[in-house]
């Protein structure tokens, strides 16, 4: 597609086969000041690509390549700069690894909070091209391997890839895991990687029958735990807000009960002699992992 057959830039494509779907979808984005269009097939949305050129498309996790999506992918990622891929109302574990397989940008999933889905459209449209996309190694239900940008955004978009991909465990234990993973995660990507985007954190996911592990590795030189004193972690022995003192004398904000709440969290939580990889264990109840042991054991 030339490009000056493109005469409209529009901000937004949602694409979404379901009539009631597609409307709360567009309505959610009135008032946002983003400019839209609404199709209900790839097929439609190709069309609409002779004539304008999307930012951001929202893709409906139902659709298939038979309705012209994989079409819609390479066509997007053909524009300069490259259209932006994310996945709406992803409500199972299948449909994240898919996702991500895919090389999804970002996904939301359901029930579809217009909050959320703002937030993700926010956070498409104001990263661009600038954040190096996160590197697919392994989507599978029984492993996930991914190299992550040193980017916060980057950190909020795995987070939620993974938290959908676990979907099927009990609220409770996947909220209490989704917040160790988060807290790991951004620890690597804001100490290890020091927020450079051109640096890669390693993650990899994998879940067998009765547990699940994270094993997280940045790029940087590692850590003592007798280096930490800005953390609650190395005062618990003493005292649980010891280090408060420290962070306000250095000017640092509120914070640094994160390692010690992955602590309470962990079955298992281990560093690498180094201090730059660590490796999160949590055992799972087995009404838990049942549910999934056809899938696991395939």
């Amino acid at each position: 597609m030339a490009a000056d057959r493109l005469v409209e830039q529009t901000d937004i494509l949602v694409v979404d086969a379901d009539e009631t779907n597609r409307a709360t979808l567009c309505r959610s984005l009135t008032g946002t000041g983003l400019s839209h269009a609404c199709v209900r097939s790839g097929a439609e949305a190709l069309d609409k690509l002779n004539t304008n050129a999307f930012t951001v498309a929202l893709l409906d996790s139902s659709l298939t390549d038979a309705d012209g999506v994989e079409t819609l992918r390479r066509r997007m990622r053909a524009m300069t700069p490259p259209g932006i891929i994310v996945i709406v109302g992803v409500d199972t574990p299948d449909g994240a690894l898919s996702a991500l397989n895919t090389h999804a940008y970002d996904l939301v999933p359901a029930p579809v909070q217009a909050d959320v889905l703002r937030d993700v459209i926010h956070g498409a449209l104001t990263s661009g091209s600038a954040t190096p996309p996160i590197d697919v190694l392994c989507a599978e239900m029984k492993r996930v391997e991914l190299l992550v940008p040193c980017a916060r955004q980057a950190v909020e978009r795995t987070v939620r890839f993974i938290n959908q991909v676990d979907s099927d465990l009990d609220v409770d234990a996947r909220e209490a895991i989704g917040l160790a993973f988060r807290e790991l995660l951004l620890n690597a990507v804001e100490w290890g990687g020091k927020l450079d985007a051109t640096q890669r954190v390693r993650v990899v996911r994998v879940r067998a029958r009765g547990f699940l592990v994270y094993r997280i590795t940045d790029p940087g030189p590692g850590f003592r735990f007798d280096d930490l004193a800005h953390a609650a972690v190395a005062h618990a022995q003493e005292s649980a807000i010891a280090h408060m003192q420290v962070r306000e004398k250095a000017g640092m904000r509120a914070g640094g009960f994160g390692l010690m709440l992955v602590r309470a969290l962990a079955d298992v939580l281990m560093y690498n002699e180094r201090g730059n990889e660590v490796t999160f264990v949590k055992g799972l109840a087995p009404a838990e992992y049942i549910a999934r042991a056809s899938s696991l054991s395939r």
